[in-house]
């Protein structure tokens, strides 16, 4: 199982400090689905191209086909990561973030 995360850069106003930023989208079955969801969220600024890359309406690249699970927007990015991987220490902000915005329960955190 993969969680779908956003992450806002301190310098923005909807940075927020309890999370470090972080904010919870949604739980997915694979790098596909988390595509598909960053693209409906994304779609006046998501421009595929023929080589898997993807552009922003300004010619920046926001995806390498080569890192899957990284969507980079300039203020905010998107991963996509293991729910198995997540630590109640290393991760401390991340959990809190899904407490936020979902129900943690439902992860197994080491």
């Amino acid at each position: 199982m993969k969680i779908l995360v956003k992450i806002t850069n301190q310098c923005v106003s909807t940075y927020n400090k309890s999370t470090e930023g972080k904010e919870f989208i949604s739980i997915v079955e694979s790098l596909d689905d988390g595509y598909n969801i960053i693209a409906n969220r994304e779609d006046n600024d998501f421009y595929p191209q023929e080589d898997g890359f993807v552009l922003s309406g300004l010619g920046n690249e926001v995806f390498d086909p080569n890192y899957p699970d990284t969507f980079e927007f300039g203020d905010y990015s998107y991963y996509i990561t293991d729910v198995d991987t997540l630590d109640s220490y290393d991760d401390a902000a991340l959990i809190r973030a899904i407490e936020a915005n979902g129900d943690i329960s439902q992860f197994e955190v080491v």
